[in-house]
């Protein structure tokens, strides 16, 4: 049995991109990581304990949101600050 994403046709004009990020700006992760194939490399720096590379979906988000998640008691919004300019 494959566990392989059937490839999206859809274009990746910015309009999609900014699409796919609002779902993080309305605290809507799984909106987003419907969009980023499983296999995909993260890389987040900094000296903090949160930085690191890591090589899945999911050990992305045990070593960051699921640990945000345990220390910010209130909620907190994700704004894309890029999405307002062109690429």
């Amino acid at each position: 049995m494959s566990t392989t994403r059937p490839v999206s046709t859809q274009e990746l004009s910015p309009a999609y991109v900014h699409e796919i990020f609002r779902n993080l700006e309305s605290g809507d992760g799984k909106g987003f990581f419907d969009h980023v194939t499983d296999d995909v490399g993260w890389i987040v720096e900094g000296t903090h304990p949160l930085a690191g590379h890591y090589h899945s979906n999911a050990d992305f988000l045990v070593h960051t949101f699921e640990k945000l998640a345990k220390v910010l008691a209130a909620r907190h919004a994700i704004a894309c600050g890029t999405c307002a300019s062109e690429w």
